[in-house]
């Protein structure tokens, strides 16, 4: 559980008691009313001592029993919080897919119906529980949100990818069908990451990927002009190594540092060539979306020889 104390000074001074509820102005503005109100509620009852104003209002105790329920969009689930809490809790859902549709509070319990938007994205779920006048807080995690979705992505480069995610899969890896022009490029598949806006795909070589890769590897070490790049490396090394006069050493240190920076330069070109090999000729390996609403857009990298280019596209709710 988190817990802090923080006092906060604003403007507006807005009422708010028991149970918060969700808003159209999101739970950031939910929470700075309820910080508004403590302040103007230690200055009316006269408590600017933190060490009467805590005892009096002390931090929440709270406590969630067993591990968060998944919850998908549209649907309800019941949560409870125990603990000890002062009467005019406050009690904040920090996450604006979720709305309390009814809760019952006590001064050991909360236990409330939360029921998810029908367009909510992946994240977590928790309560905030605030002391009045004090502010003082503490939060529990009570649910984990989002299961499945579609995502439509267009590149700028023509690509297209439909990825499927399912968010209360144990690896959340989704299958991905590329086209371009109308016609099919290949399937991948790619492990997910992120929550609430922010959202990153990273494509899952395949098997016979991985012991290709390993096998280009092999011829490339096995090259002889990558042995020949050693040698000199070596012999370019043993020249800088020579150079130990403190007199000389600068002019002493120039062709030799140059001569390993371009051998350097000419190594990234031969693994390049090598490892290309066998590589996918469709789709990007990276992609790094932000959601709004339902549209996307963001950025796909490591595509091939090709460089990072934009996306855009939707994510729709299964």
């Amino acid at each position: 559980m988190k817990a802090h104390r923080t006092l906060v000074v604003s403007l507006c001074v807005l009422a708010v008691a028991g149970v918060v509820r969700a808003a159209t102005s999101g739970f950031q503005e939910r929470r700075t009313a309820i910080y508004t109100k403590a302040e103007a509620d230690r200055k009316k009852l006269g408590l600017e001592d933190p060490k009467k104003l805590y005892a009096k209002y002390p931090t929440p105790e709270v406590s969630f029993k067993g591990e968060p329920a998944r919850l998908c969009a549209g649907k309800s689930a019941t949560v409870k919080l125990t603990g000890k809490f002062v009467p005019a809790s406050a009690f904040l859902v920090t996450n604006d897919g979720v709305q309390v549709v009814k809760e019952k509070m006590t001064a050991t319990s909360w236990e409330a119906e939360l029921k998810a938007t029908a367009g909510a994205l992946p994240g977590e779920v928790t309560v905030e529980v605030f002391s009045p006048v004090s502010a003082a807080s503490r939060s529990a995690k009570v649910l984990e949100l989002g299961c499945k979705y579609q995502w439509h992505l267009e590149l700028a480069d023509g690509q297209v990818v439909d990825l499927a995610t399912d968010f209360a899969a144990q690896d959340r890896h989704g299958a991905a069908s590329w086209t371009k022009s109308g016609k099919a490029t290949g399937t991948s598949r790619f492990g997910v990451d992120g929550s609430g806006e922010d959202f990153n795909f990273t494509r899952q070589a395949s098997q016979e990927e991985l012991m290709g890769s390993a096998a280009n590897m092999s011829k490339l070490f096995e090259s002889a002009e990558y042995k020949a790049l050693l040698a000199r490396q070596q012999k370019a090394s043993e020249a800088l190594g020579a150079c130990k006069d403190p007199k000389t050493m600068a002019a002493c240190m120039k062709a030799p540092g140059e001569e390993i920076r371009k051998i350097g330069e000419q190594q990234e070109t031969l693994t390049k060539k090598y490892m290309s090999a066998g590589k996918p000729t469709f789709g990007c390996n990276q992609l790094n979306v932000k959601v709004s609403g339902t549209a996307v857009s963001g950025e796909a990298t490591e595509c091939g020889d090709a460089k990072p280019q934009a996306l855009k596209g939707t994510v729709t709710v299964l």
